[in-house]
């Protein structure tokens, strides 16, 4: 990549018009002084009315070869951005909220570390509120739960966020790409509708790829944050439900149900009353149809008709009789057990160890046929499963144990037949 490469930038507007002459005005001032191509294109979310409010509003900028990209229906932030870099070239594609300023030179350090380090591939910026505090210096991904935490939120802008460092992801209402990695990977998960987490899911599956994520602190711009939804309760049930969506997407199922679970159920148990609160309790309410587990969890009873679910109390069955690995019964009619030890330890090995190992194995693929559908349910659903399904996984959590204590007992008894 050029020192200075071309850039394909998206701002994803819904019904923003109110918003963009600023954010125009300065972004389009930052590339007129960048010394290499930019395109810029402004995509409307919004119905009819909406585009027409932003069109009339940006009219004075379309002479500065913006492209205006009215969505054909609401494709949300992520979608929104990946139907804007798909009419654009660059070789870095980026994507802002409308809600922003941007000051001389933010551009040109925004871009800066990607020519600087090659295996940089996501890059953000430091963002401020009207206020002149830290909205964002980068991000961290907390273990379990997958909330982000934005780095120096709230705090005043006193030097302490002005290094450049890798973080886990970056905030997508300033974001830079390569295009390599936007070709690799889709863009962003346009199923993150309207909005929320798909850039904590882009930044995790640049990262499964080996690219890092950077936060950049030389370049500084202000975040107007939240004229576009704003923090009401369908804010957070937007907000906690994408969060499950990520949840189901990058953890398997034994991670989803002794980390995600455990740590979301300990959320909601410490959470003050709230919005947030209430929000996500209303979409654990909404999906308790799917699940219901009795009190003495005996017995799970299935309401969808879902052709997995209806195989899931037969595997369970099935796993409860092959819970308990039981001995073989061995004798001998033969008088000289000591004379003939050696081959007595050839056909017990055949009698005893081989029952046991194939009782294991037989057990195993059980165990494991039962977890596969129980995450095909998890994946199967549009929406997340019920926390109840916290019930169903201390089914589970012991299998590693009692097979490990398994594989124990065999190799004592491969041991003591070869003294």
């Amino acid at each position: 990549m050029s020192e200075f490469p071309t850039l394909a930038i998206v701002i994803v507007s819904y019904d923003s018009a109110a918003d963009l002459p600023e954010c125009l005005k300065t972004l389009l001032e930052n590339c007129e002084a960048y010394p290499a191509q930019t395109q810029v294109a402004v995509v409307e979310n919004g119905d009819k009315a909406a585009q027409q409010r932003t069109h009339n509003t940006i009219k004075p900028f379309l002479k500065s070869n913006l492209k205006w990209l009215p969505a054909p229906e609401n494709l949300g932030y992520g979608g929104g951005a990946n139907y804007g870099w798909e009419h654009l070239e660059g070789e870095l594609y980026i994507v802002l909220n409308p809600d922003m300023s941007f000051p001389v030179g933010w551009l040109q350090k925004f871009v800066a570390p990607f020519d600087k380090n090659p295996e940089i591939g996501i890059a953000g910026c430091k963002l401020l509120t009207r206020d002149g505090k830290i909205q964002h210096a980068g991000g961290l991904i907390i273990h379990g739960s997958l909330l982000g935490i934005h780095f120096g939120y709230r705090e005043e802008d006193d030097g302490r966020w002005d290094e450049s460092v890798a973080v886990d992801f970056v905030t997508g209402a300033a974001l830079a790409v390569r295009r390599e990695i936007v070709q690799a990977l889709g863009g962003f998960d346009p199923a993150f509708h309207p909005g929320y987490f798909e850039d904590v899911d882009l930044c995790l599956r640049a990262r499964k790829l080996g690219w890092k994520i950077w936060y950049e602190a030389s370049a500084v711009a202000w975040h107007y944050e939240g004229t576009s939804f704003g923090r009401k309760s369908s804010y957070y049930e937007l907000l906690h439900r994408n969060r499950l969506h990520l949840a189901r997407k990058h953890l398997d199922t034994h991670q989803f149900f002794t980390e995600f679970i455990a740590s979301e159920s300990k959320r909601i148990a410490i959470t003050p009353p709230s919005l947030d609160l209430s929000a996500s309790i209303k979409i654990y309410q909404a999906l308790a149809h799917s699940w219901q587990v009795k009190d003495n969890k005996d017995e799970i009873i299935v309401d969808d008709q879902n052709p997995v679910l209806e195989r899931l109390p037969s595997r369970l069955s099935d796993v409860k009789k092959g819970w308990l690995v039981e001995e073989k019964s061995f004798s001998s009619r033969l008088p000289f057990v000591a004379k003939f030890r050696e081959r007595f330890n050839n056909i017990s090995t055949r009698w005893y160890v081989k029952p046991i190992l194939q009782q294991q194995v037989d057990y195993n693929a059980t165990v494991a046929r039962a977890i596969e559908d129980l995450g095909q349910v998890v994946l199967a659903h549009e929406t997340t499963q019920n926390i109840a399904l916290a019930a169903i996984a201390e089914r589970f959590t012991g299998v590693e144990e009692r097979l490990n204590r398994i594989e124990e007992m065999l190799a004592k008894l491969v041991n003591e037949k070869k003294s």
